[in-house]
C-alpha cells in the first residue's frame, strides 16, 4: 500500500483516531490478570475464522472510514455484522454510514462514542448496506 497521508497531515490523522469523550469522563482501569491464572485447557491448537465461519466474509473485511472520524460507527457496524453472521450463518452488512449520519447523539464525521452507537442500534436499529458509494 502507498502512503495515505503526508507527514504534515499528522494532526489531521490524529483527529481521525482520537475518541470524542464527554467532559468529566473518567477512565476506569480494568483489573489485570496474570497469564498463569488463565487456563488453556480445551483451547484448540489452531483456529481461524475462515474455517469456523466460512460464510462470514465480513470477518475478513477491513472497513475504510476515509477522511471522516467515524471509527466509532465502523467498529459498531462491523461488530453487529460479524455477530449476526456468526449467530445465523447469514452474511448481511450493517451500515456504518447509517450510524454516522442518523445517530443525532453523535458528531458525525467529527467523532462519536461506541457506547452511544450501540445504544442507537438497540433503540432505532441500523439499516443494511455496504461501504459508501457502493450498491451493496
Amino acid at each position: 500500500a502507498g502512503r495515505n497521508f503526508q507527514s504534515h497531515e499528522l494532526p489531521r490523522v490524529r483527529s481521525l483516531i482520537q475518541p470524542s469523550l464527554p467532559s468529566g469522563f473518567a477512565h476506569r482501569r480494568l483489573r489485570s490478570r496474570s497469564l498463569q491464572s488463565v487456563s488453556h485447557d480445551g483451547l484448540p491448537v489452531n483456529f481461524t475464522t475462515i474455517t469456523k465461519w466460512p460464510k462470514c466474509l465480513s470477518l475478513r473485511q477491513i472497513r475504510q472510514q476515509g477522511d471522516c472520524s467515524s471509527g466509532y460507527a465502523h467498529s459498531v457496524a462491523a461488530t453487529i455484522t460479524d455477530r449476526l453472521c456468526i449467530a445465523t450463518g447469514q452474511s448481511v452488512n450493517m451500515s456504518a454510514e447509517d450510524i454516522t449520519a442518523c445517530d443525532m447523539n453523535q458528531q458525525g464525521c467529527a467523532g462519536g462514542r461506541t457506547d452511544l452507537a450501540w445504544q442507537f442500534y438497540m433503540d432505532q436499529g441500523v439499516v443494511t448496506g455496504g461501504p459508501y458509494n457502493t450498491t451493496q
